[in-house]
């Protein structure tokens, strides 16, 4: 028997593949996005898988840091395309320290640091109902060549999943892997 949160998580689904598929995104089928890194998207929460060739700690210092996160924001989608103007970031590197990404368009707080394995933050849209954040998880681990990241994000407006699904991916872990190349 479907229930109608099975139903919902359903519709959600497919909608989000019907997206990727329009950016340019096509798994073989609904359980390889739900399976492949970088494109996990059920309605309700991101999963994202990816390899940085640069070690934890610089990963880290890199998306705590207002001068480092910059560079990584200006080698990004949003900003080459001119969706960005200025970038004035600025993160706190305290545990409660709020954070300003991408002009203003992301705002939030640091909830847990630990350094060089896991960051943790309340993270909200400036466009999204005011009062609703989002909880995001980067969990850094070791590899040969580099660091493996594991990223979570849960609690989002439910129209935004699509849009952070590829955001992440073409304004943090591309051009981050790119920088440190």
């Amino acid at each position: 028997m479907i229930t109608m949160t099975s139903k919902r998580k359903l519709i959600s689904a497919v909608a989000g593949l019907a997206l990727l598929s329009v950016l340019g995104f096509t798994p073989a089928t609904a359980q390889d996005a739900k399976t492949s890194p970088g494109l996990s998207f059920d309605g309700s929460v991101i999963h994202q898988e990816a390899h940085i060739p640069a070690s934890p700690q610089r990963i880290y210092e890199t998306l705590l840091s207002t001068n480092d996160f910059d560079k990584v924001v200006k080698m990004g989608a949003a900003y080459r395309s001119g969706r960005l103007g200025a970038v004035p970031t600025k993160i706190s590197t305290a545990v409660g320290g709020e954070f300003t990404l991408f002009g203003g368009f992301v705002v939030g707080r640091n909830m847990e640091l630990v350094p060089n394995v896991r960051i943790v933050q309340a993270w909200r849209e400036n466009e999204w109902t005011p009062g609703v954040y989002s909880i995001v998880r980067i969990q850094l681990t070791p590899e040969v060549g580099g660091t493996k990241i594991l990223f979570d994000q849960a609690g989002f407006q439910a129209d935004a999943g699509p849009h952070l699904t590829v955001g992440w991916q073409e304004n943090y872990w591309k051009p981050m892997a790119a920088m440190f190349n």
